[in-house]
């Protein structure tokens, strides 16, 4: 009876630790994509705030070593105005967004700076 005993609290200890290795595994990959992501993010956005031609619409790219979708949306900012109320015009609003699946739910990651084309014209 104890040899019966012995066997089942081994199993069920054996099954507990490859329980918790299956969820470090899995929360030390999805670290790893969320770094990953943040570094891709912020160099897309990087790119396209000193583009020197930059031009307005959105368009997508898909990086199938993470089963991402990054998105990036140029447009321009209007109804700004400075402290003298007169209009600020010229303008971008840059985004760069991360989508993807997260195993119930679609997660994002973004990021949004503004740009001025006049700084990096010839």
């Amino acid at each position: 009876m104890e040899a019966i005993l012995a066997v089942a609290v081994c199993g069920a200890m054996g099954t507990g630790i490859v329980i918790a290795v299956q969820n470090i595994a899995k929360l030390s990959y999805e670290a790893k994509r969320e770094s990953a992501l943040s570094r891709i993010i912020y160099n897309r956005l990087m790119f396209e705030a000193t583009n020197p031609s930059i031009e307005e619409g959105k368009n997508s790219v898909r990086v199938d070593e993470w089963d991402v979708e990054i998105e990036t949306e140029i447009s321009p900012l209007e109804g700004l105005v400075n402290q003298d109320q007169a209009e600020i015009t010229g303008l971008y609003k840059v985004e760069i967004k991360a989508v993807w699946w997260g195993g119930q739910d679609y997660e994002e990651l973004s990021v949004v700076t503004w740009r001025n084309p006049i700084l990096y014209s010839e």
